[in-house]
């Protein structure tokens, strides 16, 4: 089965803000990127605009599309449409209903840590790649 995820990356040059997954884990994940499923009907970017305001109740001022990323989980394939934006003071204030929390964190922290999986590891390579060009 294909799934199709919008997924939002907040970020400035070296960091990445996330969402404190602890009592929302799904798949044990401590942390996970701001999202959600595309549903039927819907495009990718008026998914993850839905989702940040079920989530986070906020409208980013720049949302743009980035790529996609695919990989497989058992059955399933899994097709990521990434977003970027920027981390803005509004942003780090929003009201979250979905999780336990905004948290930033450095690049370089999320890829020496194993709090973080190795997908989100290689989206934030993929990313740091893309922020050099």
């Amino acid at each position: 089965m294909v799934k199709n995820i919008s997924i939002a990356l907040f970020h400035d040059k070296e960091s990445i803000v996330m969402q404190d997954r602890k009592s929302r884990s799904k798949y044990g994940e401590r942390y996970g990127f701001w999202g959600g499923g595309v549903e039927i009907g819907e495009t990718p970017l008026e998914s993850i605009k839905r989702e940040l305001i079920e989530e986070l109740d906020y409208k980013p001022p720049k949302l743009i599309y980035w790529r996609d990323y695919n990989f497989i989980v058992g059955n399933d394939d899994i097709i990521l449409h990434l977003f970027l934006s920027p981390i803005t003071p509004e942003l780090l204030k929003s009201q979250v209903s979905e999780g336990d929390g905004v948290v930033n964190f450095s690049f370089q922290e999320i890829l020496a840590s194993e709090k973080f999986d190795k997908i989100d590891k290689a989206i934030i390579s993929l990313l740091i790649s893309h922020l050099k060009t």
